[in-house]
């Protein structure tokens, strides 16, 4: 599985059947792109122009559009 932010959405591919198209979900502002096991770990700043205010950790089963859960932190720690 490879996943690409763009500014429409964040776009999930799988590499093993020639890079074939799987799903787009609707996110702006991912900063950070993680798979872990069956889950996608996403990094969601909460404002595009703002580097060092608030974002959210949010997980998402790898098959689901629906978060699994989600938290808010300080994007930069020091901040």
């Amino acid at each position: 599985m490879i996943a690409v932010s763009t500014a429409n959405g964040l776009h999930m591919f799988d590499y093993e059947a020639e890079l074939q198209h799987l799903k787009t979900m609707k996110l702006s502002n991912v900063r950070q792109i993680c798979f872990v096991e069956m889950y996608i770990v996403l990094v969601i700043a909460d404002s595009e122009e703002d580097d060092d205010g608030d974002a959210t950790i949010v997980s998402y089963m790898i098959d689901s559009d629906e978060p699994e859960g989600s938290i808010k932190i300080k994007e930069f720690l020091g901040h």
